[in-house]
Order: C-alpha cells, then structure tokens, then sequence
C-alpha cells in the first residue's frame, strides 16, 4: 500500500514538474488595441503569428491574451477598414503590448467594418443568436424619421412584432415579458414609445446589439424566451464629435467629447418629439385654427388627419428621451464607467392624460488583474413607472430592480476561456392604486409586494482539435419573496381567502424557490463551409407582465413569484447546420427549436381588472410548448447586401383553468412569418455613389384573438357567448417599404481645425402600397337590442389598423 502510494506521489511530481518546465518555455503576450483617431477599444481585431500559425481575436473591451513559445515572433493585427500592424516581439516572459490601429485612406463609407471574423456563422460555438453593428441597422429603412432598434430585429428569422404600432416583440412564440431587454445592462421594462410606435433605443446612442434566442449564455437571467442585449456608444478620448438629426416627428443629437484627453471622455445623445417638424406644423395650425392647449385632436403620428388642424399630436402627446455614458480611465488596470437612461411619455389614453416611462443608471468599475484575469463590478438601478390622470380617478403602478453584479473573466494557459460570478437583485413591486381625488379615503390599493432575485454563474469556452468546439455553462438561481405582505390560501372555485399569515418584519422569507439552470452549445466544423451546432439551455422567470385581453398596453402590470404563483421553467433545444457559400459571401443558417415552459400564466376568464383584493388568486398556470423550424439566406457585405429569412412555427399553451383545458394558441403564436431586407449602393457608378437604396418587404401570419360564437338576450341586454380562447386570428399582416439615403461627398467640407462636417438625408416610403393592417378587433354595439331581435345583429366586428401609407424624412450632420 505505502509502495503504491509512494509511486503515486513521484509520478504527481514528475507530471508537476514536466508542466512547469513547460509553462516556463511559454509566456502569455497580452494586450488592448484601440482606434489611434478616437481612442476607443476595437472589438474582434485579428491578431496572427506567422510561423506558429496561432491566433485569436480582442473581446469586446479590446483586449486580446495568446500563450506563446519561448522566442522572437511575428504578429499581424488586422482590422477590417484599418491599416495593418505588423510588430515582432521577443518573448521571454509575460508580455503586454497595446497597439493602435489606424484608420485606412481608402473610402471607409464603402468597407463593411466588422467586429466578426468572415466565417464567424460556420465557427462560433453561440447559435440561435444575432448581431449587427449600427452600420447593419441603418441600413433598414426609416419610420417617422427613426433608425428603429425594434423594427431591425423584428426583421430576423424568428422574431416578430407583437402588431403594427404596438409594444415589444415575439421572440419564437414565447411572450413580451419573456424578453430580457438590457441597455447597457440595465434592464428596461417597457421598451417602447407612443404606445409602441418607437422603441426606446437611440441608433445615435447604440454601437451594437445582440439578440440571444437560444443557447444563452449562463451569465444572463431571469426571462424564459430570449436576451436583447444593446450597447450604447462610447465616448471619444482623443477628439470631439458629434450627429444632429432634424426628422418629421422627433429631432435628436449627439456629442463625445473626451474632458481630459486618453484619460476622461463623456457621451450624450437625446431626443424628443417637441423638436420634431411636426409639433411645430401642430402649433402653427393649431394656432392659426383657435386650437391650444385645451383644444381636442385625434392626430397621433400619421394616423390621419385630426380635429382642429392637429394633424401630428395630440394636444397633450409627447415624448423624450436622453442617454449619458462617462468613462474614466483611472489606470491601466482600472476603468470606472457611468451609464444613463431617462425616458417619458405623455399622452391621452383611456385613462385620461397618461404618462409612463423608465428611469435607470449603471455604475461599472472594470479591474485587470493580470493579462490573464480581470474583473467587473456593477451597481445598476432601473424603475418603470405609470400615472393616468382621469380627472376624479388617478392611477399609479411601477416595478423597481436595484442590482448587483460582479463578474470575472479569465483567459487560462490552453486557450480556454471562464466566465464566472454572482448576481443579486432587489425587485420592488408597486401593482397598483386607483385614487378617487374628490374623496379623502377614495381609493382602492393592491398589496405591493418585494423580492430578491440571487444568481451563480460559471461559462467555460473552448476550441478542440480546431473542429469540435464547446461553450458551456450553468447558472443556479434563487428567489425569495420578501416581507413585508402576507401569504394567502384561496378557495379553488371562488377565488375567496380561505386563510393568510402576516409577515411585518422586513427580513423575513415568504416563499423561496431555488432552480438550476445548465447551458451548453456545440459546434462541429465538418470543413471551413460547414458546420453542425446544437444547444440546450434551461432559463428560470421569476417575474411575468400580466395582461387583460389580447393587446399589449402601457398599464399592464409586472407580478413576481409567490406562494401561488410559482415561476416559469423553460427548457430548450435547438439544432443547426451553417454554411458559407462563395468565400464567405453568402450565409446560410438553418435551425429546429424545441421549447417545453412548466409555468405559464394567464389570467382566468371572468377578470376585468386588476383592482381586486386577491388578483393572484385568478392568476392560472399551466405548460407552454413551442416548436418551429428557421431559415435564413444573407449577403453581409459589398455594394448589395441582404437577407431573406423565413420561420414555420407553433406555440400552445394547455391550462386547467382556461379553455377547459384544452389546448390552445396563446396571442403571440405565429404560423409563418417571411422576412427580407435589401440594401444597394452603387459605388462604382460616379453620380450615384452618394447614394444607398434599401427595401424591406415583412409578411407573417395574423395573431390569435378570441371573439364570440353568438350572442344571446337576458332582457334587452344582448350578452355574448364564448367557445373558445384564441381561436380566430387576425388577418394576415405584410408590408413593404423604400428607403434611400443620400450622402454627398461633394456636399461635405472642413473647418479650420481640419474637422469633417458631413450632411446626409434619409427619405422613408413606409408601406408603399397602403396596406391597412389590423392590430386588433373590436365588437362595436349597433344599437339596443330588443327581445326577440336577431342577436347577431347587435354587434358586429369592425378592425383596427394603425396608418398605411407613410412617407418620411431625417437630415443628419454629422462631425
């Protein structure tokens, strides 16, 4: 035994002592590359070493790590729209070396600068995910004078929108609240304005964005269906710099300026309808029209003509919104960086004169360690809040997260790649209050109720063998239900309180549950054009939107998990094969999904609103199962680019307590849905090269709504009788839209600091052929009904579309 143990121990030794002769053959040369114009860190740079043939690319900060051998070598770092550098190091130990690029003489508005390898379809071990830059996103035609955020990724396989003009977006048949919508991190609530006709995002404050369908990575958490992750723009450190933008409904800005040069920078963008060229035909006509601000109009951004002239806005509508990021490069090793967003909305609903809006910072310091390790820790605030004022009635709802998070990153000797960390947010639920102001104790509350979301995490990416390559991980998650508030037992059938427990204290636990969360991505590169992948994640969402009827609104109400209402577990797979066709100008991707939620919650029939005493109690739970099949054809780069992307899904839900338990299409299930996008410059054609031309054509089919069989008579009141939940659709929606945008080179011009100005103008021909698309469907009452008449006659169904035809336009200067 000793004996056997003695050889154990020598050969430990001789292993440790190989490894560490090893390790002192190879050191770790380590870096960041930057822009040498701007400063700024330059993501997915090339970086190769000729005689070893070994390379990697910068993450996201810029930051690049790659093992090498004992000696003199040769490195390449190469960046699409930039020159070459070509450096030769001696290595003899660990290694930093930063390295600027330099932006390339050659007309730059002609190269597609990507923060993607060619092959990054075929290779990368993320599937079920899409990422485009701001270049990518402009190249969607304009509405009402915007570069939308929303109608970009609505144009990719598998996304949809909810409806024209209407909040969110339908990711694979899950619904709006199953999206984790972040900017900077922060998330956002409700990400949308003018009751969804814009998202909240600013192209002139975004640089990128990702959108994770599947196969999410272990460090995000909290929804079930999919992640938006939007990154705004960093500040310039070396110069100042900026974009004015002058559009028909809303006008915007944006500045970097760098307050103490490579070392303090600040952005600031902002925009507002107030600004827009049409407040001020509103105002004009309105003024010339008697109309002021107690005047009446119906005008709500090209829906038509209006009462009193006001062909744009309503008197009281109106919204804004501003974004700020602050970096400070404290050291080397430590970066500090403040990120901002304020948005409000204003406008006359049916609740009277509404506003709504979402309010949220982030605070993030980012220390490296070594060239090998470094870290993040953020502190992130965001709020949503509601108030309709109905004259004798007011109403107030919000949600509140307040959150911290601390991440690692760590780049180990065999070129593998950690991710690991913690998560922990403090969720404050106000549901909801109606106010009778003509009275002192006239009002009607509902209980608000507090939570805390815990998260681990550990990622671990690699590539074998240059073919099989792997990114795994697995996320454990904790909530807790806080005091103060009570635990309820109802009655099953009448919904009434059979018992409570009441917790006053402001630590004590009311309902825990604990779940976790593996992730894991495969890819198989059968050759440099081929590859296989496949993904399987678990996602755990503690908190859902509750919504009364079949459309999306700004009053709906965010519940968290209770004693009755336990959270939503959504496991997933998916499956692809990718191909790059014509030295990887064109790219295929196909893909089969499969996703099972235990856990979905629907409001039980009979419910008119949320201000009841036990709303949880008429909250009912059931399975979701959604599966489809993706396909999409993309030319990313050159004069003409586009994609065509086609998904075949369904999405059922099956829940005791609705449709008799029967199965049934839940409102965000899309059968087919068609989308492509087209963009054309023609830059070797000398008179129009200053232009670029896009066209966009979207076809899917209509939602499922629920509307009566028949109606039937209880004295002269006709009532409508119900069959089904979900079981007619909408009509089928499509569209198309032109864009051109017109950049003269000849127009542009520099100041005496030798500083670029350069004018441009966008024209937006939003449904060229005026398709009146139906949004939702309303049962209009014809008349009082007598005993004896025709129910049928009583009511009858007439649908609501937003506008049509819609042309629009931005002049932009940009310097």
């Amino acid at each position: 035994m000793i004996l056997k143990i003695s050889r154990i121990l020598i050969l430990g030794l001789a292993y440790l002592i190989s490894v560490n002769a090893n390790a002192q053959n190879s050191f770790v040369l380590s870096g960041i590359v930057k822009d040498a114009n701007t400063g700024e860190a330059l993501p997915g740079v090339s970086i190769f070493e000729e005689s070893t043939k070994i390379g990697t690319t910068t993450n996201v900060n810029g930051f690049y790590s790659l093992k090498l051998k004992k000696g003199e070598h040769q490195l390449t770092f190469s960046f699409i729209g930039y020159e070459k550098s070509i450096k030769t190091v001696n290595i003899e130990k660990d290694f930093k070396l930063n390295i600027v690029l330099t932006p390339s003489e050659i007309q730059l508005e002609n190269v597609d600068v990507s923060a993607e390898k060619p092959d990054e379809n075929v290779t990368s071990t993320e599937m079920s995910n899409e990422k485009l830059d701001i270049q990518q996103i402009k190249k969607i035609p304009i509405v009402m004078g915007e570069t939308d955020i929303f109608k970009t990724i609505q144009m990719l396989p598998g996304i949809n929108s909810v409806a024209e003009g209407r909040a969110g977006f339908i990711v694979r048949g899950g619904g709006l609240d199953q999206n984790l919508i972040l900017m900077d991190d922060m998330p956002l609530y409700y990400a949308s304005h003018q009751r969804g006709l814009y998202s909240v995002f600013n192209a002139a404050a975004v640089s990128e964005m990702t959108v994770y369908k599947g196969g999410v990575p272990a460090r995000y958490g909290g929804r079930s269906s999919s992640v938006l992750d939007v990154r705004m723009t960093d500040g310039n450190f070396e110069n100042y710099g900026g974009e004015i933008s002058l559009g028909l409904i809303t006008s915007k800005f944006s500045i970097e300026a760098p307050l103490i040069k490579n070392k303090l920078s600040v952005f600031v963008a902002g925009r507002s309808t107030r600004w827009g060229f049409g407040y001020w035909s509103d105002r004009i006509d309105g003024n010339n029209t008697g109309i002021g601000k107690g005047g009446t109009g119906k005008g709500s951004a090209g829906k038509g003509g209006a009462a009193g002239g006001l062909t744009f806005f309503q008197p009281e509508e109106r919204w804004y919104d501003y974004n700020a990021k602050i970096i400070w490069k404290m050291n080397d090793k430590n970066r500090l960086t403040f990120s901002g967003y304020y948005g409000k909305d204003f406008g006359i609903t049916a609740a009277g004169l509404t506003n709504w809006g979402n309010q949220a910072g982030h605070l993030k310091w980012t220390h490296t360690f070594n060239n090998r390790f470094y870290s993040s820790t953020s502190l992130i605030a965001s709020r949503y809040n509601t108030f309709g004022d109905g004259g004798q009635y007011q109403f107030f709802s919000g949600i509140g997260t307040y959150s911290f998070k601390q991440n690692f990153t760590y780049f180990s000797p065999n070129n593998a790649k950690w991710r690991f960390g913690l998560h922990s947010e403090y969720q404050d639920f106000n549901h909801g209050n109606l106010v009778d102001v003509t009275q002192d104790d006239g009002a009607k509350f509902m209980p608000p109720m507090q939570g805390l979301e815990s998260a681990l995490f550990s990622e671990y990416e690699k590539t074998f063998n240059k073919k099989f390559a792997v990114h795994l991980g697995i996320r454990l998650s904790m909530y807790n239900r806080l005091s103060p508030g009570q635990t309820t037992v109802f009655d099953e059938e009448s919904n009434e309180e059979i018992s409570s427990t009441e917790y006053s204290g402001y630590t004590d636990i009311m309902a825990t549950y604990i779940n976790p969360e593996p992730r894991a991505s495969l890819t198989y590169l059968i050759n440099k054009k081929n590859s296989i992948k496949a993904s399987y994640n678990r996602n755990a969402q503690y908190l859902r939107l509750m919504t009364l009827g079949s459309d999306i609104t700004w009053y709906d109400i965010w519940m968290p998990s209770t004693e009755n209402v336990t959270p939503m577990v959504a496991d997933q797979v998916a499956m692809g094969y990718f191909r790059n066709f014509f030295n990887n100008k064109i790219e295929l991707s196909t893909e089969v999904y499969y996703k099972y939620q235990n856990g979905v919650s629907d409001f039980e029939d009979g419910l008119h609103n949320y201000l009841v005493d036990n709303l949880e109690a008429y909250v009912a739970q059931g399975i979701g199962r959604s599966y489809g099949f993706e396909i999409s054809i993309e030319k990313p780069k050159g004069d003409f680019t586009g994609r065509i992307s086609y998904n075949l899904g369904e999405s059922l839900w099956e829940i005791d307590a609705i449709n008799q338990g029967r199965p049934y299409h839940n409102m965000f299930d899309i059968t087919h849905s068609l989308n492509s996008q087209f963009s054309y410059n023609p830059s070797k054609v000398k008179i129009l090269k200053d232009f670029t031309f896009s066209l966009n054509f979207v076809y899917y089919t209509g939602r499922p709504v629920t509307l009566p069989e028949s109606y039937y008579f209880i004295g002269n009141v006709a009532m409508p009788y119900w069959e089904a939940r979900n079981q007619y659709r909408l009509p089928n929606y499509h569209r198309m839209d032109l864009g051109i945008k017109y950049e003269p080179e000849s127009l542009s011009f520099k100041t005496k600091n030798n500083r670029k100005i350069q004018p441009s103008l966008d024209i937006s021909l939003y449904n060229i052929y005026n398709r009146r698309n139906i949004f939702t469907i309303d049962m209009v009452n014809n008349g009082a009904g007598k005993e004896g008449a025709n129910p049928a006659t009583v009511f009858s169904a007439q649908g609501r579309s937003t506008f049509g035809f819609v042309p629009s336009f931005q002049f932009n200067l940009k310097f």
